[in-house]
């Protein structure tokens, strides 16, 4: 099942599409979205080349029936470059990530590789879908998005669940290059895990 009717056919006659995961993610619409102002540590100025209305910048995302210990990989807003120049990714960063998260790192997938935009991943479900963490490539530094474009390429949290989550994990900073200049930029995104036995919602 894809989700091309929860974005604008405007958007979708440019955008990668998106699917779903034999992990029971479902994309929820209808969070703001906003680019937030400069925060105490961030790199470099206040960027505006990302567009807001990225795929899943306005989402909730969720994986249902976790248990200690799993490993999970959440979708990142794309990287929609609206700009006229290209830029080159440099980092990227979960702002808010709760007790019950550790983050083992950052990776990308081609958008090719997953027919479309992968929602999430969830290793004990692993053996039902293909194999996310071996396609994937560890680390996003120097990824390069064209001009007025999303690239082949997009991010993806990992995180291994320590504990019960204390809440859901939380918006993303992209620190990038254009024309020799580093920016940042602060998008709204919200990924949700449920254990095993809890009710399947998004709160």
């Amino acid at each position: 099942m894809r989700f091309d009717d929860n974005v604008s056919e405007t958007l979708m006659e440019k955008a990668p599409r998106i699917r779903r995961t034999a992990s029971r993610s479902l994309l929820v619409v209808g969070l703001s979205v906003s680019l937030a102002s400069c925060s105490i540590g961030s790199e470099g100025r206040q960027g505006s080349a990302l567009a807001a209305l990225g795929l899943q910048s306005q989402s909730t995302i969720a994986v249902f029936e976790a248990k200690l210990g799993d490993e999970v990989l959440f979708a990142l807003p794309a990287f929609n470059n609206q700009s006229a120049d290209p830029i080159t990714i440099e980092s990227v960063r979960v702002l808010k990530v709760p007790a019950g998260f550790k983050v083992l790192g950052y990776r990308t997938l081609k958008y090719t590789q997953s027919d479309g935009m992968m929602l999430s991943w969830s290793s004990r479900t692993s053996k039902d879908e293909f194999p996310a963490l071996a396609l994937s490539e560890r680390g996003v530094k120097g990824l390069v998005i064209p001009a007025r474009s999303y690239g082949d390429r997009y991010a993806l949290v990992q995180a291994k669940l320590t504990a019960h989550p204390a809440a859901a994990l939380e918006d993303v900073e992209v620190v990038y290059r254009q024309r020799g200049t580093t920016y940042h930029q602060e998008m709204v995104a919200r990924w949700v895990v449920r254990m095993v036995g809890e009710p399947h919602n998004y709160t």
